[in-house]
């Protein structure tokens, strides 16, 4: 089972609550932690398959600051950091594809992510990325089969962004088990997109074609 609390700390708590239920070690059930650390554990191993290099560290998003300004000065772009941050994360500037034209705030953002490659660095927004693109290459290349978990289990599922969601598709589990409440979502504000509970049933059919899940 690959089970994903909405933090650290609700991780713990689901493994001392999973052991003591069951009288097994949390770690004999699979991978119980966040989905950041989940995927950051995938890249680290199959890194390579979507152009990573095999050493990875992560970038402190306190740090995501000072690393675009230092590129900014070495490149003589000179706008407000806002400007690169409204487009840091876009697609078609996270993975550098070339050939089209780019205004010089978009440069910058494509030679930050550059340079994260280049020093086997990630950010919490690239994880997501480069994550969710590793998932579905794994599911697409036929290497479900060495898919190590059977089950998916997510709590907290309302405060889960549109990426989110889209991995949790991808992932090649035989069952999805997914727990929240639109209602409760407290992280619209980041991204949260409690409307993903509202189409589970569209968004994961039942097996063979049979009867949606319920939603409760």
């Amino acid at each position: 089972t690959c089970a994903l609390p909405i933090s650290n700390t609700a991780a713990a708590e689901f493994q001392k609550r999973l052991t003591a239920v069951t009288g097994v070690a949390a770690a004999r059930w699979g991978f119980v932690g966040t989905l950041h650390s989940f995927l950051f554990r995938l890249l680290r191993k199959h890194g390579a398959m979507v152009g990573l290099p095999g050493e990875l560290s992560l970038l402190a998003e306190e740090s995501v600051e000072d690393s675009v300004k230092t590129i900014m000065d070495e490149m003589g772009v000179k706008c407000p950091f806002k400007k690169v941050e409204s487009v840091l994360y876009w697609p078609n500037l996270v993975d550098c594809k070339k050939g089209a034209s780019y205004q010089p705030h978009e440069l910058v953002a494509k030679e930050f992510h550059a340079q994260l490659r280049r020093n086997g660095l990630l950010t919490f927004e690239t994880i997501l990325f480069y994550g969710e693109n590793l998932v579905k290459k794994l599911s697409a290349d036929g290497a479900a089969s060495d898919w190590p978990f059977r089950a998916l289990f997510v709590d907290e599922v309302q405060d889960s962004g549109s990426a989110d969601w889209r991995i949790y598709d991808a992932m090649p589990c035989e069952s999805k088990f997914l727990v929240g409440d639109p209602d409760q979502s407290i992280y619209t504000f980041r991204g949260a997109d409690p409307g993903g509970i509202l189409g589970f049933r569209d968004a994961f059919p039942g097996p063979d074609g049979g009867p949606a899940p319920t939603v409760v």
